[in-house]
Parts: C-alpha cells; structure tokens; sequence
C-alpha cells in the first residue's frame, strides 16, 4: 500500500472549521473521509450525497468494499455519515443514522465524527449505539482525530477492525 499525502490530510482537517456553513463543513469532512477509504485496495466510493427514491433520506457517501480488503464489514456496500462539527455527535444522530442503515436493509455503516460522541460509555450516543448492535444494526465510529493519526491505508484497516471488534466485545465504544 501506498502512504497516505500526510500534508493532504493535516490542510484537510485544518480546514474542517473554516467552511463558511454547514454544508460546506459537511462536504469537507465528506472529501477527507473518501481520501482516505479510497486509498484503501478494494474499496471505491459509489456516491455521495445520495438521495433515496423518496427524496426523504441522504446518505453522505456509499462506499463500496471487495470482500478481500480486510475491512471487517459483512455488508459489501456500506453508508458513511460524517458530522463535521465540533460538538459531540448526539444520541439523536446516531439514531438516525442507524435508521439509515436498516432503510437501506443493511447492518453495518461507518460514522466519522469531529467531536466524538455525547456522553460516556454508559449514556447517551453511547447508548444508542449498544441498542442498535442489540438490534442488529453495527455502526463503527471514527473520529477526526483517529485519520488525524494515520499514515497509510493498512492504518485505517486496522483502525476499522479494532472499533468493530470494540463495539462487539463491549457493546459499545470505551476508546471514544
């Protein structure tokens, strides 16, 4: 694998909060997150900012994983919601997001998170995400902080794996 443009990465996460709104914040957020899945072999970005056929539901990106690439995921197509804000990303978000998931009738996607989740492990974001597992829904979060820190691909292979096997041992996130 190739290493990643660490200056690519470090201007890109710079400029997460300066977009002048919050589209804008989002769309940025959105282009880092396919910078770094699309690096990874196996893995091409379908879409992004996808609307269903309703016009009622937008999924940021849809990315698209061979099988062989290591990713963790059952699902071979996946969604990926980025929350470009500073706050914690809410237990209101996140169950959206599962919503997503399970409209779509699939179990895993990936949440990418600037400000990480509301509340402890035990409350909160937190908790939306152990009633979702519980339900069948596998939303694995990442945050600004953890692309912060990667140099190349195999780093967010691994990085996927250790938060799904996180989430499935705890039943939910201590690391976040």
């Amino acid at each position: 694998m190739t290493a990643y443009d660490i200056g690519r990465i470090r201007l890109e996460l710079e400029n997460l909060a300066v977009a002048p709104n919050s589209t804008a914040k989002g769309n940025n957020l959105q282009h880092l997150v396919s910078y770094v899945l699309s690096e990874i072999p196996g893995v091409v970005i379908r879409a992004n900012n996808v609307l269903d056929h309703a016009r009622s539901d937008e999924k940021d990106l849809w990315v698209r994983h061979s099988g062989m690439c290591g990713l963790p995921f059952s699902d071979l197509y996946l969604p990926v919601e980025c929350k470009n804000e500073q706050r914690a990303t809410s237990a209101s978000e996140v169950r959206d997001f599962a919503a997503k998931i399970r409209t779509s009738s699939g179990v895993d996607g990936i949440l990418v998170t600037r400000g990480g989740l509301t509340g402890s492990s035990a409350d909160r974001a937190h908790d939306v995400i152990h009633l979702e597992l519980a339900s069948g829904i596998r939303i694995t979060v990442i945050t600004c902080s953890d692309i912060a820190k990667l140099t190349e691909p195999s780093d967010l292979v691994t990085l996927l794996n250790d938060r799904f096997f996180e989430l499935r041992s705890n039943k939910t996130y201590v690391t976040i």
